[in-house]
């Protein structure tokens, strides 16, 4: 019988609502330091290691679900391993796509380098994770370790990420919310903040797909006037970040 996961679909949705209602009574202080400690270097970092939280945040639903599988051994090749990469497939990053589209993974977090190794999450062999941020391999080992042996509250953690998570969407929103109003006072975008908005981005870190976004934003409006292109479409861009599977993202 296929397995239907609606029990970690529910346990997802139910400390999300949880979270949602500290973030908006502003209650923060029934967290322990620890959680606090252990979660927020992750969130720092999510521009460069999005892939990490998912990762732990489907650890932390299988420990929560099932108590008794060691969620170090993340394959299920591994000896009384599973499938952590299933369960995220399936279960996680459908729900990351609804509440977190920003810091979704297209398709599962456990498709990069680091996540995808056949390396146990434990202390011995886990240093040799190849995490794009070094400074983090120690946090991740730790926080993995203590939510195996559930030395630190694993509800109460899984909480915390939602809130941090939706506190850090929200004020994403808000500065998306002051740009358009801005731009709506002058009723239109002048092409030099278009210019200096591309350029600052350009400046920024994991800005490998901004020329491929811009030069597909230009085709979209010469589509809308120039007659060469009439009775034509511009195909929507192919997945970047999985090139090897649905092809490059060029126009």
């Amino acid at each position: 019988m296929k397995y239907n996961y609606n029990q970690e679909i529910e346990t997802l949705e139910k400390f999300y609502q949880q979270a949602l209602e500290l973030v908006e009574n502003q209650s923060f202080t029934e967290f322990d330091q620890e959680i606090k400690t252990c979660v927020d270097i992750f969130v720092q970092k999510i521009e460069t290691d999005k892939s990490l939280i998912q990762v732990i945040i489907t650890s932390l639903l299988k420990k929560i679900i099932n108590p008794e599988q060691d969620i170090r051994l993340h394959m299920a090749k591994f000896i009384k391993g599973y499938s952590a990469r299933v369960l995220d497939t399936k279960v996680t990053t459908p729900f990351f796509k609804r509440t977190f589209p920003k810091y979704a993974n297209k398709e599962t977090a456990f498709l990069t380098k680091a996540t995808r190794a056949e390396i146990i999450w434990n202390f011995d062999e886990g240093v040799k994770l190849p995490l794009r941020s070094k400074s983090l391999v120690e946090p991740f080992l730790k926080l993995i370790d203590k939510i195996e042996n559930q030395t630190i509250d694993l509800e109460n953690c899984l909480v915390y990420f939602f809130a941090k998570l939706h506190l850090l969407c929200q004020s994403h929103e808000v500065v998306f919310s002051e740009t358009l109003e801005v731009a709506n006072s002058v009723n239109i975008i002048n092409i030099n903040r278009v210019m200096k908005m591309v350029e600052r981005h350009l400046e920024e870190p994991l800005s490998s797909r901004l020329p491929v976004i811009v030069i597909f934003a230009i085709y979209k409006q010469l589509f809308k006037t120039i007659h060469r292109f009439e009775n034509k479409i511009l195909l929507p861009l192919n997945v970047h970040t999985s090139a090897d599977k649905h092809g490059y993202g060029d126009i």
